[in-house]
């Protein structure tokens, strides 16, 4: 038996891309712009000719969408458009994704149908119950991809690359530049990554704080600046006090003062931040604390402002003003959405009067 080996890269990305799309199993993994395309997985053809499978030499656009969901319903206009101007250079599929209840696709269909100009499918459903949200496609292209939200555009390329994921209102320019070859998928797979990075450096920075992993925390909070997550702000003054590094802690909270100045919330969440655990120590900075919730409470008197403030003066010392502002806050506290933030001060009332 003579074995010929392949050389070519471009061969060997279209047999990797053909293999790939005839995998039965629909295991989730992760996927970015320029990883090669998920197989698709239809539960059943809802309009338009079946495509068995994703071919290379062509161009795709999948769409995911629900019957609940308004800007899906505001994005097919556009997407008929787009269809109809690309005819025979680009396959558009809208896949039905998260629906709770199967009856729904029906009625849609019958108010929708005729207005889409092209195919639609639903999702493979992973199990036999007709509520069930998790479907083969949601779980290999929007979990896999990090998206969590609809609707939602991935375009696969001729080489079975996702060349792009994005919302179907930005798709136009992109097709246009996949279609005619001079779309750069590196510049944009770093955009991307970047975009989603921001809010997980967040995340994880958060995570740390919790944990009291303090040096690890700081190292976030930078990354997490870097991406302009301004919350993070907080979270590096946090670190940089319990790390010891008191200068650059005092000027830290500077910065964030003058940042935060005209945002109550952002100015609460700093001061609540330095008097509760785990940043919470017998040196923490009562006057800074004092200086960021007076301000937000000058903004918005009420809770959660008047709750934090009240533990402030606690703290000072200042007993009597603590139980003076936390009792009035309470009295506040009147929607049945509040009743397990008044459960925990009523208790913290009690600390107050028994002065512990």
């Amino acid at each position: 038996m003579n074995v010929r080996l392949i050389s070519s890269p471009v061969v060997v990305a279209v047999l990797l891309f053909a293999a790939k799309q005839g995998v039965a199993s629909q295991q989730s993994v992760p996927i970015e712009p320029g990883s090669m395309a998920p197989p698709l997985a239809v539960g059943k053809w809802l309009k338009g000719s079946p495509v068995p499978k994703l071919l290379p030499g062509q161009v795709y656009v999948i769409e995911f969408w629900a019957t609940w969901c308004g800007p899906c319903k505001e994005a097919i206009p556009h997407l008929t458009e787009l269809q109809k101007k690309y005819a025979g250079k680009a396959t558009f599929i809208g896949v039905s994704v998260w629906e709770s209840n199967e009856d729904d696709i029906a009625p849609f269909l019958k108010e929708f149908g005729e207005k889409v100009g092209y195919a639609l499918v639903r999702d493979k459903v992973l199990s036999d119950k007709k509520d069930r949200l998790d479907g083969a496609m949601s779980d290999t292209w929007l979990k896999a991809a990090g998206v969590d939200g609809i609707p939602s555009t991935f375009i696969v390329n001729k080489e079975g690359k996702i060349a792009w994921i994005g919302l179907p209102s930005k798709l136009e320019d992109t097709l246009a530049k996949v279609l005619d070859g001079s779309w750069d998928i590196a510049a944009f797979a770093q955009k991307y990554r970047a975009a989603k990075r921001g809010p997980q450096s967040l995340k994880e920075c958060y995570d740390a704080v919790k944990k009291g992993q303090w040096a690890e925390a700081l190292k976030l909070s930078e990354e997490a600046l870097s991406y302009g997550n301004i919350d993070a702000n907080t979270l590096k003054y946090a670190a940089l006090f319990k790390l010891g590094k008191l200068e650059e802690a005092k000027i830290q909270g500077q910065v964030v003062l003058n940042l935060f100045k005209e945002n109550w919330s952002l100015l609460e969440h700093f001061a609540r931040t330095i008097v509760e655990p785990p940043v919470l120590s017998d040196n923490s900075d009562l006057d800074l604390a004092f200086s960021a919730v007076e301000r937000a409470y000058s903004m918005m008197g009420q809770w959660p402002t008047a709750t934090t403030l009240a533990h402030v003066y606690f703290l000072r010392g200042n007993h009597a003003k603590a139980i003076e502002i936390l009792e009035r806050a309470l009295a506040s506290m009147t929607s049945e959405l509040d009743k397990p933030y008044r459960e925990k001060f009523e208790k913290r009332l009690e600390q107050y009067k028994k002065g512990t």
